[in-house]
């Protein structure tokens, strides 16, 4: 609804009505769908995989501070700049090999140009992408839980969910269709290992963190016209890195007790 406020063109006319009662059944079904898919995946989830439920429960008690949830957002911080680069990587690589290499694509998730209308469609954007986030984060959950039952092993799962994914993924077209492939599988390789070591918080904070640094414009060249969407975003991605490490300490010292007693 956040997305909604900010990202249209309001007027005070009947249509607003139809298009608020439009916007409210879209964010209601995404809030049904997302609480039926969590109470069919939580009680099989909490019996096979508790740990990686932990800190989402704790996140829906409203324990934003517990240190638990602040190293799964620090996890999903850190491997959402692995998964950046291991997208770009890809064109330098090819262009190393004499390949040459596709058209590089950043903002898929969220548009760079559509950021570039203005602050309001920053607040939009951010806030459509908090949604996309998590699900992201419990749609890989579910689809490696599903092919944990069905294949009866971890490593047969996360392996088998690389390669769907990547499939899904990989661009036919590259004229380098090895080294696109092979960091196609490490990017999912990467999600498979943060869904399964750290949970949803971790992969949403990975997906959110990604697509922020793939969409907003950031640039050092602060003379630009745009280098302020780009700063906003830069803050933003730096805000989450220091709350959730800072969060992530537990309130213990940031340099340790030995160092501050020496």
């Amino acid at each position: 609804m956040t997305a909604w406020l900010f990202g249209e063109h309001h007027a005070p006319t009947a249509g607003e009505i139809n298009r608020f009662v439009m916007a409210a059944g879209l964010a209601l079904w995404n809030a049904g769908f997302l609480w039926l898919a969590y109470v069919a995946l939580e009680p099989f989830g909490r019996r096979r995989w508790p740990n990686l439920l932990i800190a989402w429960n704790r996140v829906l008690a409203g324990c934003f501070r517990d240190p638990l949830v602040g190293r799964d957002l620090l996890a999903g911080c850190v491997m959402g700049v692995v998964w950046v680069l291991l997208n770009f990587l890809r064109y330098p690589a090819a262009s190393w090999s004499g390949a040459r290499p596709t058209e590089p694509q950043a903002g898929v998730f969220l548009g760079t140009m559509y950021l570039l209308s203005g602050a309001h469609a920053t607040v939009a954007g951010v806030s459509g992408l908090l949604n996309s986030s998590v699900f992201w984060g419990f749609g890989e959950l579910f689809w490696l839980f599903l092919l944990r039952v069905l294949l009866k092993s971890t490593w047969a799962a996360a392996t088998v969910f690389t390669v769907l994914m990547s499939a899904g993924y990989y661009s036919f077209g590259a004229d380098s269709p090895l080294i696109n492939g092979a960091f196609t599988v490490l990017l999912f390789g990467a999600t498979a290992f943060v869904t399964l070591r750290f949970g949803p918080v971790a992969v949403a904070a990975q997906f959110f963190f990604g697509c922020v640094l793939m969409g907003f414009p950031i640039t050092t060249q602060l003379s630009t016209w745009y280098s302020g969407i780009g700063l906003t975003g830069l803050g933003l991605l730096l805000a989450l890195t220091l709350y959730a490490f800072y969060t992530s300490l537990g309130g213990q010292p940031l340099f340790g007790r030995a160092i501050l007693e020496e």
